[in-house]
Parts: C-alpha cells; sequence; structure tokens
C-alpha cells in the first residue's frame, strides 16, 4: 500500500517542448515470514526533465527525438524482523540519463500508432541490504534497451494508451500498459 503526490509542467514553443516533473511517495511494505509478518515504510523522491523536437515528415507522421533525465532517492529503514534478524538497509538513490527516438502516427481521427526505441543510461548508489550482517542480493537495474509498440486514443479531457515492449541488455523481459489519462 502506498501513494505519491508530484506536481508536472511543460512548455511547447513551435515543434520544440520541455517538460519537467517532481513527486513524493511513501509505501508502506509488508513480508511475510510463515504466520508472522515484518512491516517497514520506504520513502522516495523524485525529479525529472524531457526535452524533445518534432520532425514532421508529414501531416501525418512525426519522429520526435528527446532526451530525458531524472534522480530518484529512496529511504530504506533498518528494522529487527519478527525472526530477530537485524535487517539493514542503505538508502539507495539513482541517476538516469535516456536518448530516445519516438515515432507517432496519425491513424485515423483521434488514434495514433507509435513505436520507440530508447537507451537507458544508469547511476545507481547504495540498495545493499544485509540481514544480521550477511549481504543478500541486490536489485540490478543498469543501462538497458527499451523497445515498444502502442495505440492511443485522445478524446476530449481523456487519453486512452495501451503499450507493450521489451527490456533488453543488464536485464531482459516484457512490459505492458494499459493507461487512462484525465487531463484538467
Amino acid at each position: 500500500d502506498g501513494g505519491f503526490a508530484g506536481v508536472f509542467d511543460g512548455f511547447v514553443f513551435g515543434d520544440f517542448s520541455i517538460a519537467a516533473l517532481a513527486d513524493v511517495g511513501v509505501m508502506f511494505n509488508e513480508s511475510k515470514l510463515g504466520a508472522a509478518t515484518d512491516e517497514f515504510t520506504n520513502m522516495w523522491l523524485g525529479v525529472g526533465l524531457i526535452v524533445a523536437y518534432d520532425i514532421h515528415i508529414d501531416d501525418t507522421f512525426v519522429i520526435q527525438p528527446s532526451v530525458s533525465g531524472g534522480y530518484t532517492w529512496v529511504r530504506t529503514p533498518n528494522y529487527m524482523s519478527v525472526s530477530h534478524n537485524y535487517v539493514s538497509s542503505q538508502n539507495f538513490n539513482s541517476l538516469n540519463l535516456i536518448p530516445e527516438l519516438q515515432f507517432i502516427k496519425n491513424i485515423i481521427g483521434d488514434w495514433y500508432g507509435t513505436a520507440h526505441v530508447k537507451y537507458v543510461v544508469s547511476s545507481n548508489h547504495g540498495g545493499v541490504t544485509d540481514v544480521d550482517g550477511i549481504r543478500i542480493d541486490r536489485l540490478d537495474y543498469d543501462n538497458h534497451t527499451e523497445y515498444g509498440i502502442g495505440v492511443e486514443k485522445h478524446m476530449d479531457m481523456f487519453d486512452l494508451t495501451v503499450n507493450v515492449g521489451r527490456y533488453d541488455g543488464a536485464y531482459t523481459g516484457w512490459k505492458g500498459n494499459v493507461s487512462i489519462k484525465y487531463i484538467f
């Protein structure tokens, strides 16, 4: 369980756009061990910036190169588990630089098809967890490539997006997303 709040704003100057965001959040975690449960809380802060330029091939097709960057800090508390093990965790921070190339095609009306490829350059620190002085595997988040395709529908104050994609590099796997956004 948890939640977050953030602010986002952007500006468009012709075919050039720039946007920034900041967010803060908290997550209340549970780790079950038999009949007992450990509870701990993580908090995070994040900031990001994206700069993009639209290259109009024709009235229905845009190629959009962009570069984004972001910083995230996550507080990870130390605690005594219900099994009486001392869990020590380092706070985690990550700095990312992400060049991306996106292709956007107006299919018909307010329907759009998208495809993208991006390379995530990541510099991470912390995130090491020890249980009674014994180090456990840490989350690996390192440089990787992401690519995918999607469909978008824009209607009045709502945007509907469905996309699928893949990760390759430091780790591999598939991803999918369905989102409904209300714009006010």
